[in-house]
């Protein structure tokens, strides 16, 4: 931050208009003992965290999923019991159904229905609060400062895998593989 304030660059010009800006309000408000009240108010938190889950999946299948799988067959032919209502993918609504075991289920068939995970999740985080709303001393600088944060952030390989049909094998399955 230092750097860019002293640099000639255009980013540092921007950034001593933008300081010096903000240093004259504040100095002007801590003289009148009242401290700025900024919308939206800002918070960037850095986060390490340790998770252990363990869970299970199974099918949700609605009335209409029966339908298209048993041509002819209902709930109530079948005598499910009472449907629960889960809140859809996206949060727009609800949507009712029956949870299904996948064990035993076509592979072709669970494929096509919408999965419910049931898990119990132990976490441990250490939070660290690079800016609240009693720090922040303008609008937009929880963008910048999120956006500085970001990049000293390093990803492991498995995290850089997005989009791969796997995370990469680690040598020791690959060994594994070849007994």
């Amino acid at each position: 931050m230092v750097e860019l304030y002293h640099s000639k660059s255009e980013d540092g010009k921007e950034f001593r208009a933008a300081v010096t800006a903000a240093s004259s309000i504040m100095s002007v408000m801590i003289k009148k003992d009242s401290l700025p009240f900024i919308l939206p108010e800002a918070k960037v938190q850095y986060e390490r965290s340790y998770e252990s889950e363990l869970f299970y999946e199974v099918a949700f299948m609605t009335e209409s999923d029966i339908g298209k799988i048993w041509p002819g067959l209902t709930s109530k032919s079948l005598k499910l019991p009472k449907p629960v209502a889960m809140v859809l993918e996206d949060g727009s609504g609800t949507v009712s159904g029956w949870h299904l075991q996948l064990w035993g289920l076509d592979p072709m068939i669970a494929q096509c229905l919408r999965r419910v995970r049931v898990s119990t999740k132990l976490s441990v985080s250490h939070l660290d609060t690079l800016l609240s709303g009693s720090t922040q001393i303008r609008p937009g600088q929880g963008k910048d400062v999120l956006q500085l944060a970001l990049s000293g952030q390093t990803r492991t390989t498995a995290e850089k895998a997005a989009g791969q049909g796997c995370a990469p094998q680690s040598q020791i399955f690959v060994f594994l593989g070849k007994i």
